[in-house]
């Protein structure tokens, strides 16, 4: 199984794009919106949940969370969570991903006492965030995207327009190989919405196969932490 995340949203087109693609394709997938951008376009995220795909946790502020107190984290995880779960109607999936991919034992204590389940990173990313020309090379976006293994979580995000263009081949890839997109709540047994739920939609954690490192007890770091508490 595969697990695509797409993060931020600072194009609602871009956005729209890549929801058009994965409703197409019936491709399961989890968005980390940012809480801010989603207050700024209630339209689109309300037709992003409306689809039935579930929606986490990026924090509202986007800002490095590892420079942030305890409270202050705190703070910004169940602003994110209040403002976003307004917008579409219905609570966010528990899950939060840090800016960056930037964690610490704080971030960790504030997401548990937030009610999220785990702070969620990847294993695989498009690196659609790097570095000129590199994040405008599509060919290099699959590339990227196509190194996961079973229990991969794909970051992506939905900024630019070369995403879009190079998800219809990453989902190609992983299903020619035998692969099924699975949101994160399928993948770790955590009740949520499932927009395609044929298949491995009922997975339990009993049954899950082993978690890959985002949510391992003992992460290394850049891979990802489960919460504490």
């Amino acid at each position: 199984m595969i697990a695509i995340n797409i993060d931020d949203g600072f194009s609602t087109s871009a956005v729209l794009a890549d929801l058009a693609i994965l409703e197409r394709e019936h491709v399961n997938a989890t968005w980390f919106p940012i809480g801010h951008v989603v207050a700024s376009a209630p339209h689109t995220w309300r037709t992003v949940a409306a689809a039935g795909f579930p929606i986490a946790n990026h924090t509202y502020d986007h800002a490095i969370l590892t420079k942030y107190t305890y409270a202050q984290v705190l703070a910004d995880i169940e602003k994110d969570n209040a403002v976003v779960s307004k917008v579409i109607g219905e609570a966010l999936v528990p899950f939060v991903r840090p800016n960056g991919g930037s964690w610490n034992g704080t971030i960790l204590a504030a997401a548990a006492a937030a009610g999220e389940r785990a702070v969620v990173l990847w294993d695989a990313t498009t690196g659609d965030t790097a570095p000129l020309p590199g994040r405008t090379n599509v060919d290099l976006l699959v590339r990227n995207a196509t190194k996961g293994t079973d229990g991969s979580i794909i970051l992506m995000h939905a900024n630019l327009p070369y995403t879009q263009q190079a998800l219809p081949t990453i989902i190609a890839y992983y299903r020619e190989r035998g692969f099924t997109f699975v949101t994160l709540g399928q993948m770790f047994g955590v009740p949520g919405p499932v927009p395609f739920p044929p298949g491995v939609a009922t997975l339990s954690p009993a049954s899950s196969p082993t978690p890959p490192p985002a949510l391992a007890p003992t992460p290394s770091p850049g891979i990802g932490a489960a919460c504490s508490g």
